[in-house]
């Protein structure tokens, strides 16, 4: 397991070399000067086919309903894996909070890209792409992305300020916020959902929810005998104290988070190997019902790659792969600080975008490996001379 992963998340370790491998063969590139473009337009249809298939889902149209499609998708299933009861189709990633943070990531690439991008053509098919993700981010119904793309949304309009065509690049961030804000109307008025997981982190009161008229009850229901007043236990008897069924900050990753913690103290240095979250995280704990709200859920994965990497790696790869991403991180921003690279720019927007994303959600082959790709083209564009 620790090598191979989960059948269906591929989390092991060998999955994590491969990203590695991709990175430092993407570093290792020489690149056009154009290379941003490509990276954009192979993207355009993995935005476009993913807004189609979350909308059909959004509305209640789920396209793994249609046989064609179920065909198609069990082509694409690990050998013996099957379809379980009540399984969806919410997009090519398989779940709602992968969907929600990568498409946060594609949302802040394609702004990005349109507000530093010269031709007002390809700027504008940029913005396109970019409010299409921003909608697939809101029809996901998680925090995670929208968070992202909020953080973001600071070193995007630092981009801008510092653009040569700052009248331009300010008019695509005013046009995509005003094309966003019906979209958004649109969908909380569909499922009150949107707001609760993007808006309603902030501003608790949700404008959407409707209110369902009060029940009548009958008379017979509310008739009380005496004998069915009080109950009366032997002398002595006390009931033990259960905790209240709720979820901890984030949905329960505190509880989760704080557990993982706990083990990675046993074995601090080397850790467990990645991927075996499930096998020894202390599950029926009854206080699991204060955490994730029922003792008996079974915690496969930690929720986030960060805390992943500490259980799975120990404090030494932890640390490793903290150095690997500072210097991913310094000296990119400082060239694009100095130089204004509008490739750097929206490449480590996009890569910072990850990062973020990171800290709410496990890995998937889908999301990491076209992110560590992105991740090493963004650190040989900045060691090339030529584009500097």
């Amino acid at each position: 397991i620790a090598l191979y992963g989960q059948y269906n998340r591929a989390d092991g370790a060998i999955s994590w070399l491969c990203y590695l491998a991709l990175f430092f063969v993407a570093m290792n590139i020489e690149y056009p000067n154009k290379v941003l473009n490509h990276i954009l337009y192979a993207l355009y249809p993995f935005v476009i086919l993913n807004l189609f298939i979350i909308t059909m889902n959004f509305y209640g149209n789920d396209l793994l309903q249609k046989a064609v499609v179920k065909k198609l998708v069990m082509l694409f299933l690990p050998a013996g894996a099957n379809l379980s009861e009540g399984s969806m189709l919410v997009g090519t990633l398989n779940q709602w909070n992968y969907m929600s943070g990568m498409f946060a990531i594609m949302t802040v690439l394609f702004l990005t890209a349109a507000v530093l991008e010269r031709s007002i053509g390809r700027a504008i098919g940029h913005l396109l792409i970019a409010i299409m993700s921003i909608a697939i981010v809101l029809m996901s119904i998680s925090t995670s992305g929208f968070l992202t793309f909020c953080v973001m949304m600071f070193v995007i309009l630092l981009a801008a300020f510092k653009s040569e065509k700052k009248v331009q690049s300010l008019a695509m961030v005013a046009v995509f916020l005003v094309a966003t804000a019906p979209i958004f109307h649109v969908l909380a008025n569909e499922d009150e959902r949107v707001w609760t997981e993007s808006i309603g982190v902030v501003l608790k009161s949700n404008p959407y929810v409707k209110e369902e008229p009060t029940p009548i009850t009958s008379m017979r229901n509310n008739i009380k005998f005496d004998w069915m007043a009080e109950a009366y236990a032997a002398e002595g008897f006390e009931l033990p104290q259960l905790p209240e069924r709720g979820l901890s900050a984030g949905t329960g990753r505190i509880y989760i988070w704080e557990k993982a913690l706990s083990l990675v103290k046993e074995r601090p240095l080397l850790g467990y190997g990645m991927d075996t979250f499930m096998y020894n995280f202390p599950h029926y704990n009854i206080d699991a019902r204060a955490g994730i709200l029922d003792e008996n859920t079974i915690t496969d994965k930690s929720h986030s790659i960060y805390v992943s990497w500490l259980y799975g790696t120990g404090i030494l790869g932890f640390i490793s792969v903290i150095v690997l991403l500072t210097i991913t991180l310094f000296r990119p921003i400082k060239l694009a600080l100095k130089s204004n690279n509008s490739t750097i720019w929206v490449l480590w927007i996009a890569w910072g975008a990850y990062l973020i994303q990171a800290l709410f959600n496990d890995s998937l082959p889908g999301v990491s490996a076209p992110m560590w790709a992105i991740g090493g083209i963004l650190l040989s564009v900045s060691m090339d001379k030529k584009l500097i």
